[in-house]
C-alpha cells in the first residue's frame, strides 16, 4: 500500500467554492499565498487512488504531487 499525496489546484478549488458557496474563498491575496493543503490517499495503485478520490472530492481540484512507499 502506498500513499498518494495530492496538492490542491488553487484555481479549480476557488472556482468550485465560488460555484457551491456563492462567494470567494479567499478574502485577501495573502490568504491565498499562505494556503496549502494536501490530500493523502492510501491505495495500492494510482487507479485505486483515483477511484477513492472521485467519491469524496472534486478530482479536478487535486494533482498528484508524490507517492510515498
Amino acid at each position: 500500500m502506498s500513499k498518494y499525496i495530492y496538492k490542491v489546484v488553487l484555481a479549480e478549488m476557488e472556482k468550485s467554492y465560488l460555484t457551491n458557496a456563492g462567494e470567494e474563498f479567499f478574502k485577501t491575496e495573502e490568504e491565498r499565498k499562505a494556503f496549502n493543503a494536501e490530500l493523502v490517499i492510501n491505495a495500492s495503485s494510482e487507479e485505486e487512488s483515483y477511484a477513492i478520490r472521485r467519491g469524496m472530492t472534486d478530482i479536478r481540484m487535486w494533482e498528484l504531487d508524490r507517492v510515498e512507499e
